[in-house]
């Protein structure tokens, strides 16, 4: 992890959840949000630029599979670690993410602090995944 603020990038294509989750975590004093992205479409491109510790990424959005896009992202940015943001919490879907490369799984109907929690303990090198 980078010293100072761990970097979270937000990608989702609903842009008032990107600001609301941007806002939230520039809020806290040991996060920052470095970007924001309405699809998985760029994301390499992204992570090469910014470099963030923590992405929080949707699983429904408009183009590029946002789980192959998880899969490419953890070979090439090893360091990166990613929390699936997701409306949708059943098993499977949590098990694919896993299966991808996520670090951990938080529903978008959690409390924001729940969120917050997952990327503080994710950053610190655990996993989170809601029971």
């Amino acid at each position: 992890m980078n010293p100072g603020p761990t970097a979270v990038l937000v990608v989702d294509d609903n842009d008032d959840i990107t600001s609301m989750l941007a806002l939230i975590i520039d809020s806290e004093a040991d996060l920052k949000c470095v970007g924001k992205l309405a699809s998985a479409d760029s994301l390499a491109s992204t992570l090469s630029a910014l470099k963030p510790d923590i992405v929080l990424i949707d699983l429904t959005m408009p183009g590029r599979d946002p789980l192959d896009a998880i899969k490419q992202a953890t070979s090439q940015f090893p360091t990166t670690r990613f929390i699936v943001l997701s409306g949708y919490d059943d098993q499977a879907v949590v098990e694919r993410a896993v299966d991808q490369g996520a670090w951990g799984f938080v529903s978008k109907h959690d409390d924001i602090l729940l969120v917050l929690s997952a990327i503080r303990t994710v950053a610190a090198g655990g996993t989170y995944f809601k029971p």
